[in-house]
């Protein structure tokens, strides 16, 4: 039998940090209520015990928020954002693999980037192989 504490931990902390998407987040919450079937009183819930930091400080400040909709409309209001492409290309072509960063970590960091904003896959491939 599942419990709360295994739906709970599936769920990732939201803590509104400059490398997080909110977004992103929710998609994958969303998709993660979707799998155990989660009421919206339960995804309300859950959504508030996953935020952290920022995001936790920001719904503690409006009060009015008391379902599921109303909290993921208000985080997606305070904390969404895409930039500009030039931007976006930007901050790949400076990001440099550390030296004692491994491949996948370096791949995986240069894709989170890509989630602020629109990049085509040839481009982001290039950026990932030759670090410029």
């Amino acid at each position: 039998a599942i419990n709360y504490s295994d739906i709970e931990s599936t769920f990732s902390k939201y803590n509104a940090g400059s490398h997080e998407n909110i977004v992103h987040w929710i998609e994958h919450f969303e998709n993660i209520s979707k799998l155990f079937n989660l009421s919206e009183l339960q995804k309300f819930i859950f959504a508030k015990r996953s935020l952290g930091g920022n995001a936790s400080l920001f719904v503690r400040t409006v009060p009015d928020i008391n379902s599921w909709q109303q909290l993921k409309e208000a985080l997606i209001d305070e904390f969404s954002f895409e930039i500009s492409s030039a931007n976006l290309h930007d901050l790949l072509s400076r990001r440099r693999m550390k030296d004692c960063e491994p491949v996948q970590e370096y791949y995986l960091k240069m894709k989170e980037i890509c989630n602020f904003g629109k990049i085509d896959d040839a481009a982001f491939m290039h950026y990932v192989i030759t670090g410029n």
